[in-house]
């Protein structure tokens, strides 16, 4: 469990609110205090909160990893799952469940083309010449195309996109339903409510420029919370709201970690935010 280095309670057996979810929830290159779990914590000090998110998380082990806590007699009043937009390649490539029911990792086999194979070439043999391309391509580039086109979050526009292996997207999609609705019976058999969230990444935030459509992610869990969750906490239309006004590039600069896909302090805040007007005024 992630927390604020300055508790020594350990861990108790019984938590108000737990949020699960993967680097995000982690929040990755963020102090615990500046996390959206940690000010959502500072923010409610007579309630106890947990934060199981760890990086590369996914609803496989979003489902294990609550059966391994309930199992060792540690309850959660309520459980806040966000789900990441990367959680549908890792389930359709990155995890297999095997016949006893633990969850290995795959690595998936990548077939490079030529010219991977030259860049990789480069860079391992010519390492001053790459630090001072990446050093060129900053100043005259400061965002690769990669970071509002990531490969794991193309699903939402791109259903034919490569990188989902023998599953396919429609096959992660459906894994991660599977996965959550099995989340969802473990938490209920145990009196624990179900909450869902969800927010875009990069990728997204064109999306929504160019778009009016509904993110696909947000109506996957949408249509999925209507009979399971007890809130569903969307920032899609936040930040089609932010897009609307500034546009998707200026609104990355805003929330997210420079030439990354995670949020910033600011981004962690606006999330922190959304829990606010959910959880305060429901």
């Amino acid at each position: 469990m992630k927390t604020s280095c300055s508790r020594s309670d350990g861990i108790k057996k019984r938590y108000d609110i737990a949020f699960i979810g993967d680097s995000f929830t982690e929040a990755i290159g963020m102090p615990y205090e500046k996390s959206f779990v940690g000010l959502y914590a500072q923010h409610n000090r007579d309630i106890q909160i947990a934060n199981l998110g760890v990086g590369s998380y996914s609803p496989g082990i979003y489902l294990k990893k609550t059966e391994w806590f309930l199992k060792k007699g540690i309850h959660f009043d309520h459980m806040v799952v966000f789900v990441d937009i990367s959680d549908i390649q890792d389930e359709a490539v990155g995890y297999k469940e095997l016949d006893n029911g633990s969850i290995i990792h795959e690595i998936p086999r990548v077939n490079k083309s030529k010219i991977v194979a030259v860049k990789e070439f480069v860079k391992k043999h010519f390492y001053l010449f790459t630090t001072a391309y990446k050093s060129l391509r900053k100043l005259i580039k400061p965002l690769p195309e990669s970071t509002f086109d990531a490969q794991r979050s193309r699903w939402t526009y791109d259903s034919q996109s490569e990188g989902y292996g023998e599953l396919g997207v429609q096959g992660g999609i459906d894994k991660a339903v599977d996965y959550m609705g099995r989340l969802h019976d473990l938490l209920e058999r145990h009196g624990i409510r179900l909450s869902v969230g969800v927010y875009p990444w990069p990728a997204q935030l064109k999306e929504l420029e160019n778009s009016s459509a509904i993110n696909l992610q947000s109506r996957i869990w949408q249509n999925f919370c209507l009979d399971k969750c007890e809130y569903f906490i969307d920032l899609f239309p936040k930040f089609a709201e932010l897009v609307a006004n500034k546009g998707a590039e200026s609104v990355y600069h805003d929330y997210y970690i420079a030439g990354d896909v995670h949020f910033n302090e600011k981004g962690n805040a606006l999330i922190f935010a959304a829990l606010r007007e959910t959880f305060d005024n429901p």
